[in-house]
């Protein structure tokens, strides 16, 4: 003769599967319970939901199960990491999500957290794309600038050859319109570059 008895994790309380109890030798009819087992039978769970154990209450709960979903901090927007994330708190991912995490991810940088959703911040954005398109324009013009190096004063001067003169001036245009490339109407979100001289 046996007993059907449910084994549940000792942190969570969540069911991890069912065993057999020993009889007790020192109580007719009793049976010996391992630690973090009952002989109350969980709850059917549906996917993605996990059955608890309230050893005080002696019953079975069904709560979300995040165990095996991407879990990110709504303050960061970083994946979920236990051991080390912007709220300090090592939480076990079953049972209601916390109001730092989420499970939807962030769709790029420039999004923030906002009434249960991820909301675009224009002016993050614009910042962000400032700064490429200000880095951008620093090495287009840093490799110009090597093209017409040293030749200013002789293009001054009329001591270029037509060949050289005409390359310089086509150089000394292109360096021009990326200077004038913030005064576009699309600037910084859409940006139309100069062709390179060598293009």
């Amino acid at each position: 003769m046996s007993k059907d008895i449910y084994n549940y994790e000792p942190y969570a309380h969540t069911f991890i599967g069912k065993a057999k109890a020993d009889p007790d030798p020192l109580v007719k009819g009793g049976w010996i319970l391992p630690a973090n087992s009952t002989v109350i039978a969980p709850p059917v769970t549906a996917d993605r939901q996990a059955a608890v154990f309230d050893a005080a209450a002696q019953a079975w709960s069904v709560v979300p199960d995040w165990r095996q979903i991407a879990l990110y901090e709504t303050a960061t927007g970083a994946p979920y990491n236990p051991f080390a994330n912007s709220a300090g708190v090592a939480w076990i991912p079953v049972g209601p999500l916390p109001d730092w995490l989420t499970n939807q991810a962030q769709p790029s940088p420039d999004h923030v957290w906002s009434n249960g959703g991820w909301v675009l911040d224009v002016v993050r954005e614009t910042a962000r794309l400032t700064v490429d398109a200000q880095m951008k324009t620093a090495q287009m013009l840093a490799a110009a600038e090597l093209q017409t190096q040293g030749l200013t004063d002789a293009y001054v001067s009329g001591q270029l050859s037509d060949e050289e003169k005409a390359r310089f001036e086509a150089w000394a245009a292109y360096k021009r319109a990326l200077f004038l490339a913030p005064s576009q109407p699309g600037y910084p979100r859409s940006i139309e570059w100069p062709a390179s001289p060598t293009a």
